[in-house]
């Protein structure tokens, strides 16, 4: 909330935006905490590979970058 308030002059305009993200990030936050409530030996089991994952991301993502932004030749 802190940075929507320090950026209110540059989130002018984006009201139906922050609305559509918001309330996904909601629904998103109450199933999995249910999720978590019902499930928690699961979520412990998980856990590591997600972690393992967004490691994984991280590291390959300076080429994915590198990737995007070179120019592809015309077929």
């Amino acid at each position: 909330m802190s940075g929507a308030i320090g950026y209110r002059r540059e989130l002018a305009g984006q009201r139906d935006r922050a609305l559509v993200l918001g309330s996904s990030s909601a629904a998103g936050g109450l199933v999995g905490g249910t999720l978590l409530l019902e499930f928690p030996h699961a979520f412990r089991d998980v856990v590591p590979w997600l972690i393992l994952l967004a490691v994984a991301m991280i590291a390959i993502q300076p080429r994915l970058t590198a990737a995007a932004r070179s120019p592809r030749p015309a077929p």
